[in-house]
């Protein structure tokens, strides 16, 4: 009796065992893209905040800053100089 019970444990536990590294194996290898997104998104969430200020003026109504729109303009080299030998 104490050795089927002894044999029914053991292969409970390696039955949880083998279970948890299959699961394991699945979240690593199969749903790599899955979870790597959602940590992106949850850790560099990029979030774009236009900020709106008023005029500065001195003491006699002057206007010392002003609002200006300001545009970034990159160029990757790498997809430039691919798009070169292209054409």
């Amino acid at each position: 009796m104490k050795i089927i019970r002894f044999k029914t444990i053991f292969f409970v536990i390696i039955a949880c065992f083998s279970i948890s590294i299959v699961r394991a194996f699945c979240i690593e290898f199969l749903s790599e893209k899955r979870y790597k997104q959602i940590y992106t998104n949850d850790v560099d969430p990029t979030v774009q905040v236009q900020g709106k200020r008023g005029f500065i003026f001195d003491s006699k109504g002057k206007i010392l800053a002003t609002n200006l729109f300001l545009y970034d303009l990159f160029i990757d080299p790498k997809y430039y100089l691919k798009n070169q030998k292209k054409n």
